[in-house]
């Protein structure tokens, strides 16, 4: 299975080299102690001229770091609450997205970095209404999990799955399921309408299933405000999860990293509410 994948992303790495020949020819041709600099530093200034000219004028750099491969800077970005990684060589003239592969274990760099990414990211909570949302477990389960799905899409199932995992070990956890338009079709838009419309957790599984939802229209404005809320925040696919703490899940996730990412998030906010006795006497 793992030569099939690695053949599979010979082409990648192909390209890779491609990309990668002219930057070190430059830099083997040009041995003087400028051109080495210019390959071992890139300034926040370098990197903006290069958000610049890919027309990323509003985008924030987090971070700038060598990529796994040599001569090969990362810029990791955030463009209207979206995260990604902008790869740039040391001539400064040449760009790409990735992925990265590392050959020996077959493991993506590019989407391991930008999950880590990910993680340190935090979507304010305030606001978000729960009220309609679809609820597996118990709503008033002291710990709160919020995720955003759509009828049609197989990753939202299988997630699905394995919030059940969870909540057959943990009665403390209830998920809150919020449906959006933000992959627009007829066919989510009409599936989504019926599940919400009735408010039926039991119809969203049939949909899930793939069985036929009966069209239904009501005055609820929850599928455009929780696809407002996804756009402003920059979540744009499904499914994601939301933590206690705002942290975020982009993607599918077994049971048992579920079950981690939420313990780590309670974990945060536990901390973060002992330590707010301390602060508040400091002036």
């Amino acid at each position: 299975m793992r030569q099939q994948r690695l053949v599979g992303l010979a082409a990648i790495f192909v390209l890779v080299g491609l990309f990668l020949i002219p930057g070190n020819i430059a830099w083997g041709a040009n041995s003087n102690k400028q051109s080495r600099t210019k390959c071992e530093t890139l300034s926040e200034k370098d990197a903006r001229a290069v958000l610049d000219s890919l027309r990323l004028n509003e985008a924030k750099i987090l971070k700038i770091q060598m990529s796994p491969v040599q001569g090969l800077w990362e810029l990791a970005v955030e463009n209207r609450g979206d995260r990604f990684l902008v790869y740039v060589d040391c001539s400064r003239n040449f760009v790409m997205p990735g992925p990265i592969i590392e050959r020996q274990t077959g493991i993506d760099k590019t989407r391991q970095r930008v999950e880590e990414l990910n993680r340190e990211r935090r979507v304010d909570l305030t606001g978000l209404r729960l009220d309609e949302a679809l609820v597996m477990g118990d709503r008033n389960a002291p710990v709160k999990v919020i995720g955003f799905v759509d009828p049609d899409c197989p990753f939202c199932k299988k997630l699905h799955h394995e919030m059940k995992k969870v909540l057959e070990k943990r009665t403390d956890i209830a998920f809150f399921l919020k449906l959006t338009l933000i992959r627009q079709s007829p066919q989510v838009e009409q599936k989504s309408k019926a599940v919400v419309c009735n408010r039926s957790l039991g119809m969203l599984e049939e949909a899930f299933e793939g069985k036929a939802l009966p069209s239904a229209e009501c005055d609820s404005k929850e599928l455009e405000e929780n696809t407002k809320f996804m756009e402003t925040n920059g979540l744009h696919g499904v499914p994601v999860t939301l933590f206690p703490d705002g942290s975020v899940q982009v993607g599918f996730v077994e049971s048992s990293a579920l079950e981690a990412r939420i313990n780590e998030a309670v974990g945060r906010m536990k901390g973060e509410i002992k330590k707010q006795p301390m602060d508040a006497g400091k002036k």
